[in-house]
């Protein structure tokens, strides 16, 4: 039996930054859960038992190793942009263009921010057996060493190969102790 649920636990990076969005939600975890809703890639993947590693975005490091303890969901709304004119969700926000905003669909260009509420299925993932670390780890390094299959920037879920991720972790905590970090 222990055996067929290693077979099925997957491992998983989670990003976490303050400032990370997805549409117009700000993804987020805490020392106890990660929030997040079916509109964000592999949402419905995660389950009770896979391994999480927790990586910042901003510091470039691992900050938690956790198990999957549970998985709750329940029906709630967010608000997100879409674009006024071709009602894509594809509008972003410039950072010094005028105007403020620009719909990468069909380049509608615009100052105000148009925004509707949707029906989601809102996940709360309940960790266990957390472990506080910092291990860099690099975007060069989930490519190059294919630590991430289908590596995307933008998805904050993203399957993770367990063996390599081990490998690498070991290989770093050696290195850290031996000054070579």
């Amino acid at each position: 039996m222990a055996d067929k649920l290693e077979l099925q636990r997957q491992a998983w990076l989670l990003s976490s930054n303050e400032n990370q969005r997805f549409g117009s939600e700000v993804w987020r975890d805490t020392d106890e859960y990660y929030i997040y809703d079916n509109e964000v890639p592999n949402s419905k993947k995660l389950n009770e038992g896979d391994i999480v590693f927790i990586r910042d975005k901003e510091t470039q490091c691992i900050l938690k190793i956790a198990e999957i303890a549970k998985v709750k969901a329940r029906k709630g709304t967010k608000i997100v942009s879409i674009c006024k004119k071709c009602g894509t969700r594809s509008p972003r926000e410039r950072t010094s263009k005028k105007p403020k905003y620009i719909c990468d669909d069909c380049k509608f260009e615009t100052e105000k921010k148009e925004t509707k509420k949707i029906e989601v299925t809102k996940y709360k993932a309940h960790y266990a057996g957390v472990e506080e670390t910092s291990i860099p780890l690099a975007i060069e390094e989930l490519r190059e060493k294919r630590l991430v299959p289908q590596y995307n920037q933008n998805n904050s879920i993203q399957r993770i190969e367990m063996k390599l991720m081990d490998a690498l972790i070991k290989r770093k905590a050696t290195d850290k102790s031996t000054g070579d970090y």
